[in-house]
């Protein structure tokens, strides 16, 4: 059964997110600065047998027992909330291009495969410091939390925002933050002439610019990584370290399990995928079988050159 996470960036968020499933239950982590109007939608939408949040939400029906721990609510669904398949572990939530949030079923089996994956190409240890940046609705977050936690390195819950670069440099700064994930837009705000232990930096969601990526790169010998995959392919399905020749359509090789085939220039991806969709119609639209293999519509035009797959855009107007 789901539970959804409706905390802020926090070790209660991680706790909770560990503790559903390791009670083999579902979490699905939604940020909690979502308005409660669509937070409501979605919580009809899903049935969760548990919502846990720091904020008093007075639309639930009588059917969700509140218990207050620890400067949590946690609500409770009295009557039986709706079973899911055993093997969903976790959901995530995407607009794409309608507005209307996708609902996505997802696996913690590929999770592992990638976190490990991520560890080795983006040189992360003991002794490293990573900024978690992004927000808790993101896939991209689990990243962020278990190439940490798996590497035994530090893990930096930064309650602030990115763009709030004043706070940002200071806090690298203080704390000696060695690996991050930032937008490619925030890169040239930043001061690195004072950010001396930030060597590591992912990037993704957006083409970088590229001048700036290569001139960072150049000057103060940082590494870069250009992180690409959609919520469909669980988190990541490759990551390109980037060199003095990169440009920055390049998006690198898939990942080992993952397999990339270009059908009338849309990227079809392999492996690590999701389990479907809340809707069956948009998963069978979604999902192609090829030579026995089940492969996603990416929806994204890539080429292949140089012995990389290039991102050349969308097929439609999604960002």
């Amino acid at each position: 059964q789901i539970g959804i996470n409706y905390l802020k960036k926090s070790e209660k968020f991680i706790f909770s997110l560990l503790a559903l499933n390791y009670s083999k239950n579902i979490f699905c982590p939604i940020d909690c600065e979502t308005p409660l109007s669509r937070f409501s939608f979605l919580t009809k939408e899903l049935d969760p047998k548990w919502i846990i949040t720091d904020k008093l939400l007075t639309f639930l029906d009588q059917d969700y027992s509140q218990i207050n721990f620890d400067g949590l609510f946690i609500y409770i669904k009295k009557q039986t909330a709706k079973k899911y398949i055993t093997s969903l572990t976790h959901v995530y939530l995407s607009s794409g291009s309608t507005g209307f949030p996708k609902i996505i079923y997802l696996s913690d089996e590929y999770v592992i495969p990638v976190i490990e994956q991520q560890i080795k190409v983006i040189e992360i240890f003991k002794s490293s410091n990573f900024a978690w940046l992004l927000s808790t609705s993101f896939d991209a977050s689990l990243s962020d939390i278990f190439v940490s936690l798996f590497s035994g390195a530090n893990l930096h819950i930064c309650s602030f925002k990115q763009t709030n670069i004043k706070t940002l440099n200071k806090y690298f700064i203080e704390n000696k933050i060695t690996h991050s994930d930032l937008s490619p837009s925030i890169l040239s705000l930043l001061n690195f002439h004072n950010l001396h232990f930030l060597k590591h930096i992912v990037i993704g969601g957006e083409l970088a610019n590229q001048n700036t990526v290569l001139s960072l790169h150049n000057q103060f010998q940082i590494n870069f990584y250009n992180a690409y995959g959609p919520t469909e392919a669980t988190i990541c399905s490759s990551m390109k370290k980037i060199d003095t020749n990169w440009v920055n359509s390049d998006i690198g090789l898939p990942f080992k399990g993952v397999d990339y085939l270009i059908v009338d220039g849309e990227l079809l991806i392999n492996g690590h995928l999701f389990l479907g969709y809340s809707d069956n119609a948009l998963t069978s639209k979604k999902i192609a079988i090829i030579n026995n293999k089940k492969y996603y519509h990416s929806g994204d035009l890539v080429c292949f050159k140089n012995n990389s797959f290039h991102y050349m855009g969308r097929k439609d107007r999604q960002f």
